[in-house]
């Protein structure tokens, strides 16, 4: 059996929290014990909970806003006083184990760790890899002289490659996690303390400071999907969104390349993700992409996504047996032309992208196709129009099936293909052909990314295909209620 697969189980010698609370043995399924799944309970793995607090500035114009800091005491938010101290902002990096030391762990150096990054990971952290991006023109160059963040990319590095690195380091990447954040934490106390003596975080090195820490945040959250540990994610993200909230608006960040791409990145991250909440505050505190100053990517079709999902979870209009409604809200038509539009100007941004190959091109147009089809589905399914529009609605998803099928190589762009393979599975119920389909697509998914998060969404889909209603939303609210979420990112 290989490795990756949706099937993988494991046994472990520890238990899952939720198990030992219930006080029943833990089977250790990776990458969740099947006790929590059979239960519809959150599995949360098999390690020590980390977990984000809000440190709350009270003077100056950032009073109210909210800095993430780590909550003492949890693993990974150790607080190592003495960098806290050091008055230069680069001693404030000192780490709590040496780059030294971690070569005597793993027999390597943390350059090794680097060109694994660049290699088989930044590739995988946008939309289309290309010379333009920044993970590994502007990110990984800064890796060289900022330790929290080399340390960022050297856990998430560890835990993706393990099979390259000396089995030594098997265990490594949670060093370099909690030695990370323990550097975020300390600039964000440092940070929180300033703004607490009335000083405004506007100078370059706090802008600068703000990119490392979003960055390794953003990293560190692709590592705890990786190995499944949703609930710890989701806080790296919340963590991530309010970092940028208080910095986006400073004229500082405005001219900084580096902050715009993460930013944008985020609301990638942020906005396909709140697809599948059905928590009202998440969703309004989603970070949109702005509407100028981005690279055009996808940035119209994500507000629009964002605005579809804002209003179908909350009510304001009722679809009455003629498929009219009571008050102002999207119609079908608008839905197909607005769409419309956005594919557009995202084929345009693309045409400014310089590719490695002809087929990567025709791929991403592609990919853009896909995306087109995915959002008139998802949107008919969350406004109601999904039986007032049956006859369009089978003929889009036959079209997302032929343009997927189309792809000359999948793997190139499967990172941005799982939403995609969400919506035309649970547009498939009881179809068993396509459910076969999309099950094969989320085992190439799992295989080529290695992020095990993948499963959870798998075992939804099962679950799902497996009932009788038709609306996947239900089901999907149900889990996020019982502490499990869908992560599509």
């Amino acid at each position: 059996m290989e490795k990756n697969s949706l099937k993988e189980q494991a046994p472990m010698d520890r238990e899952c929290r939720t198990c030992n609370r219930r006080r029943i043995h833990c089977d250790g399924t990776l990458p969740t014990c099947l006790k929590c799944a059979k239960k519809g309970l959150q599995c949360p793995g098999y390690e020590r909970k980390l977990r984000w607090a809000n440190g709350v500035a009270v003077r100056g114009h950032l009073r109210g806003r909210q800095l993430p800091v780590s909550k003492a005491g949890d693993a990974g938010a150790a607080q190592p006083e003495e960098a806290v101290q050091e008055p230069e902002r680069r001693k404030r990096q000192r780490p709590l184990v040496t780059d030294h030391v971690f070569d005597e762990i793993l027999g390597q150096e943390p350059s090794q760790f680097l060109k694994y990054y660049d290699k088989n990971l930044a590739g995988l952290m946008v939309w289309m890899d290309s010379e333009q991006n920044l993970y590994r023109t502007q990110v990984l160059p800064r890796a060289m002289d900022t330790l929290g963040l080399r340390y960022a990319i050297m856990a998430i590095s560890s835990q993706h490659g393990s099979e390259e690195f000396s089995k030594e380091g098997r265990e490594f990447h949670q060093t370099a996690r909690d030695a990370c954040l323990a550097l975020v934490q300390a600039q964000l106390k440092e940070m929180n303390g300033r703004v607490g003596d009335g000083f405004e975080l506007a100078t370059t090195d706090d802008i600068e400071d703000a990119e490392w820490m979003l960055a390794s945040i953003l990293m560190l959250a692709c590592y705890e999907m990786s190995r499944s540990q949703i609930e710890v994610a989701e806080g790296h993200r919340l963590a991530a969104r309010r970092l940028v909230q208080i910095f986006q608006g400073h004229p500082a960040a405005a001219k900084r390349q580096t902050f715009a791409f993460l930013r944008n990145q985020l609301a990638i991250y942020d906005v396909l993700v709140c697809t599948t909440s059905f928590n009202v505050a998440d969703i309004e505190g989603t970070n949109l992409p702005p509407t100028e100053g981005s690279d055009g990517l996808f940035a119209s079709y994500l507000r629009l996504i964002h605005e579809i999902t804002l209003l179908s979870r909350k009510p304001v209009a009722s679809i009455d047996n003629q498929g009219t409604t009571s008050s102002p809200i999207m119609s079908a038509s608008d839905i197909r032309l607005k769409f419309n539009q956005a594919r557009g100007a995202t084929l345009i941004a693309s045409g400014k992208i310089s590719s490695a190959t002809e087929s990567a091109q025709r791929d991403f147009i592609r990919l853009v196709d896909i995306y087109h089809y995915t959002a008139i589905l998802y949107s008919y399914r969350c406004l109601g129009y999904d039986s007032y529009e049956s006859i369009d609605r089978a003929s889009t998803l036959t079209k997302l099936f032929e343009q997927i099928d189309s792809l000359e190589d999948m793997n190139t762009c499967i990172q941005n293909l799982p939403w995609a393979f969400f919506i035309a599975g649970v547009e498939s119920h009881g179809d068993t052909t396509r459910q076969q389909k999309v099950k094969l697509h989320f085992d190439n998914v799992l295989k080529v990314t290695g992020f095990q998060h993948y499963t959870v969404v798998f075992n939804f889909l099962t679950t799902f295909w497996a009932g009788h209603d038709t609306d996947w939303r239900p089901l999907a609210e149900s889990w996020q209620r019982g502490g499990v979420r869908i992560l599509l990112v």
